[in-house]
C-alpha cells in the first residue's frame, strides 16, 4: 500500500536536522556579527586617537609670550611648562573638574630695576584667571578662562536643548539636583570628548564630522551626549594615562631600593621610561625630577623618576564592558570614585626647600631654579601614588578576581 505521509521518526529526524543546520546559521551570522564589530571597534579606536591626537598635539605646541627679565632661563622654562601643562587641562578636558577648577596662577620670578637690580619680584603668566558665568561675554577672561567658558557654555546648551530647563551658571548643573538639569560623572570621559570634537578643526573640518550618528548616544540621560563604541559603551578618554603607559601591575608602591625585589622594579620602572622617551612638552628639561639623574649608588635607579611622554588614548571596553583600567570602570567594588584627582591646587615643586629654591643644592653644576614656595606645579604624573592607582592602570577594578583589561580595543602601535 503506498504511504501518503511521514511517520513520526521522519519528522523528528527532519527538525533534528533543520535545527542543526539552523544553529550553525546561527552561530556563522553571530560571529560575523561579532567580528563585523570587532573590525568597526578597532577603527574607530584608530579614527578616534589620531584626531585626538592631532588636537592635541596642536595645543600643546601653542607659544607663550613670558616677558623678559627672569632670573634664571631654567625658571622661564618652568614657567611655561606649569601654564601648558593647565592649558591643556583647560582646552583638552577629560572629566568635570578640568571646567569647574579655575586656571592656576602660574608665578615666576623676575628681577625688579626699578629699585635694586638684584631684587627678584613675582609676577604671573596670564593672571587673569575669573571664570564667569556661562551667560557672560565668551570674551572675559584670560586665554584658559576663555577655554573654559567655552565648554562650559556647550555643557548648558546641551542640557538645557535635552531637559528643556533654564540653565543661568555652570554650578546648577553640578549641585545633585536633577530637577535643574544636572551633568553627571558616571560617562564624563566619553562626554569631555564629545566636546572636545564638537569644537576642534582638523585639516579644514570639524573633528566631529569623523562621527557617524550610531558613534554618539546619551547613555545616562544626563542631556550630555557620549561617543560609544560598537556594542553601546561609551568609550574611555584618558589625557594623561600615566598608568596605562607603567604596564606593571603593581599594586603597592615601589620601595627604596634596597631589598633584591624592589631593586628589580625599580629597574624595570627606569627601563619602561627609558624605552618611553623624554617627555614632549619639557623640551628644556625644566621638571625638576630631572634633576635628580647622577648618582654612584649602584643601587639607584635614577631614570625611574624622570617624567615620560603622556599622549592622550581612546580605548574601547570590548564586548564585555569592562575596561579593567583604574579611573574608567565607574561604581566598582574597587574604584567607586572614578578618575584618580589631579591637584591643581598650591603644592610646591619636588623636593622643593623653602622660600626661593634651589633643588638638588648637592648636585653641583645643575641647572638653578629659582622658585618660590607654594609654587603649584600641576604634575600629571601623580607622583608618590602608587602606579596601582594611576590614571590607566590595568587591574581588577570590580573586585571579580578577573582582570578584562586583555579584551580591550586599543589604537593599533600603542601600548
Amino acid at each position: 500500500m503506498k504511504r501518503k505521509a511521514f511517520t513520526l521518526v521522519e519528522l523528528l529526524v527532519s527538525m533534528v536536522v533543520i535545527g542543526i543546520i539552523g544553529g550553525m546559521v546561527a552561530m556563522a551570522l553571530d560571529g560575523a556579527s561579532r567580528a563585523a564589530k570587532e573590525t568597526r571597534a578597532q577603527g574607530l579606536a584608530n579614527s578616534l586617537n589620531l584626531v585626538a591626537l592631532q588636537i592635541y598635539e596642536e595645543n600643546a605646541r601653542r607659544r607663550i609670550n613670558l616677558p623678559a627679565g627672569f632670573v634664571t632661563i631654567e625658571s622661564r622654562a618652568l614657567s611655561a611648562l606649569c601654564w601648558k601643562r593647565d592649558w591643556l587641562r583647560c582646552s583638552f578636558p577629560e572629566r568635570r573638574e578640568d571646567l569647574i577648577s579655575l586656571p592656576v596662577a602660574v608665578p615666576y620670578p623676575t628681577v625688579d630695576t626699578s629699585t635694586t637690580p638684584s631684587t627678584s619680584v613675582l609676577q604671573f603668566i596670564d593672571d587673569n584667571r575669573a571664570v564667569p558665568s556661562i551667560t557672560a561675554g565668551i570674551n572675559a577672561g584670560g586665554t584658559r578662562s576663555q577655554e573654559i567658558l567655552k565648554y562650559r557654555i556647550l555643557v548648558a546648551r546641551s542640557i538645557q536643548a535635552s531637559t528643556n530647563i533654564i540653565v543661568s551658571s555652570f554650578a546648577q548643573l553640578l549641585d545633585g539636583d536633577t530637577t535643574n538639569g544636572e551633568w553627571t560623572s558616571e560617562h564624563q570621559a566619553a562626554e569631555c570628548l564629545y566636546l572636545i570634537l564638537s569644537t576642534n578643526v582638523v585639516n579644514g573640518v570639524p573633528a566631529s564630522d569623523m562621527l557617524n550618528q550610531r558613534d554618539v548616544a546619551d547613555v545616562d540621560e544626563d542631556g550630555m551626549p557620549e561617543i560609544i563604541d560598537p556594542w553601546g559603551n561609551p568609550v574611555g578618554f584618558m589625557r594623561w594615562p600615566v598608568g596605562l603607559a607603567l604596564t606593571p601591575e603593581w599594586n603597592d608602591p615601589i620601595p627604596s631600593p634596597e631589598s633584591t625585589t624592589a631593586r628589580a622594579q625599580w629597574a624595570q620602572l627606569a627601563a619602561i621610561k627609558n624605552e618611553l622617551g623624554r617627555d614632549s612638552l619639557d623640551l628644556l628639561y625644566a621638571d625638576p625630577r630631572f634633576l635628580d639623574n647622577e648618582t654612584v649608588d649602584p643601587n639607584d635607579f635614577p631614570q625611574a623618576e624622570d617624567p615620560f611622554p603622556l599622549n592622550p588614548v581612546i580605548v574601547l571596553a570590548g564586548a564585555d564592558g569592562r575596561f579593567d583600567l583604574y579611573g574608567l570602570d565607574v561604581n566598582t567594588a574597587l574604584v567607586p570614585a572614578g578618575p584618580p584627582p589631579i591637584s591643581y591646587a598650591p603644592g610646591g615643586l619636588p623636593d622643593a626647600s623653602p622660600s626661593f629654591i634651589e633643588p638638588f643644592p648637592d648636585k653641583p653644576g645643575r641647572p638653578n631654579f629659582q622658585f618660590p614656595t607654594g609654587m603649584p606645579f600641576i604634575d600629571p604624573y601623580m607622583d608618590g601614588v602608587p602606579i596601582a592607582t594611576k590614571l590607566g592602570a590595568r587591574m581588577d577594578t570590580n573586585g571579580d578576581g578577573i582582570n578584562d583589561s586583555s579584551d580591550n580595543v586599543l589604537p593599533l602601535g600603542q601600548f
